[in-house]
């Protein structure tokens, strides 16, 4: 009777416990392939009034770089900062040895309450 007693105590610590703790999962992989491929994202221009809170072009760039497949150049190494296809030149990027680019924009979205 008095093991059942502890059993069910713990139990219940455990039980409470778990539901009070909290975690955060985030998974790199830390090998990739031999050759990965260069990619320049480069900083979405945003088209609101505030600013964001967060870094799109950062979290976009950061997923492809832990995806193990992508290397990402860094903000500080880009000769130009295009956000629509026109203000893109592309001998930039050649000199840059960047296979891929990624660029865009961002509007504040309507919400349909």
């Amino acid at each position: 009777m008095k093991a059942a007693t502890k059993f069910i105590t713990l139990l219940m610590t455990s039980a409470l416990l778990a539901g009070v703790a909290q975690a955060q999962l985030t998974i790199e992989i830390t090998e990739g392939v031999d050759n990965p491929t260069k990619i320049a994202v480069v900083p979405f221009a945003w088209n609101g009034v505030a600013g964001l809170s967060e870094d799109v072009s950062s979290i976009v760039s950061a997923d492809l770089r832990r995806s193990g497949q992508f290397v990402a150049l860094g903000k500080g190494d880009m000769l130009g900062l295009p956000s629509e296809q026109s203000q893109v030149f592309y001998r930039d990027w050649r000199v840059l040895e960047q296979e891929y680019l990624v660029v865009g924009k961002i509007s504040p979205g309507q919400h349909n309450d």
